[in-house]
């Protein structure tokens, strides 16, 4: 919990890590994942098939690093590793509750709008959120048979 307006009072700190949607071997996903997991997968397969939807809520210990910005001199958080919760230890109860943010089955504005700002801003900023809410109307092109015959003029075969 830390105060970023007084007049707020003590909020939640929220910290994160960006990912590329990749289960390879060298990928950040995977290796956080094999880490909170306490084993690697055994073939690539497997890690395709993981279903990550299963560590939602789910405890676990995160090691936060700061570092200093080169450019700007100021310190930021970030998560340095991932790893299962030491047996004995007892993690506190989650302050918001967990949900699963998606552009397919999970696409929901009211869950973004209870985001903190930040999020909002970085997934209304994403190209899939455009396309997602301005979907470009595609239309079809007929068979050949049935269409205009300047349409398929130009094509190379």
């Amino acid at each position: 919990m830390r105060v970023f307006d007084p007049e707020k009072g003590e909020q939640p700190l929220s910290i994160s890590k960006d990912y590329t949607l990749s289960m390879n071997e060298k990928a950040n996903l995977c290796r956080d994942i094999e880490s909170w997991e306490g084993k690697k997968f055994t073939n690539d397969e497997d890690a395709e098939r993981y279903d990550m939807t299963k560590l939602i809520g789910r405890d676990c210990m995160i090691n936060v690093a700061h570092k200093v910005s080169a450019s700007t001199g100021n310190v930021y958080s970030y998560i340095a590793s991932i790893s299962p919760m030491p047996k004995g230890m007892q993690c506190p109860p989650a302050i918001n509750p967990p949900f699963i943010w998606d552009y397919d089955d999970n696409f929901d504005l009211n869950v973004l709008d209870n985001m903190h700002e930040f999020f909002q801003d970085k997934i209304r900023s994403s190209a899939e959120f455009e396309a997602k809410i301005n979907p470009i109307d595609v239309q079809e092109a007929p068979p050949p048979d049935e269409a205009p015959e300047e349409m398929y003029q130009d094509l190379p075969f």
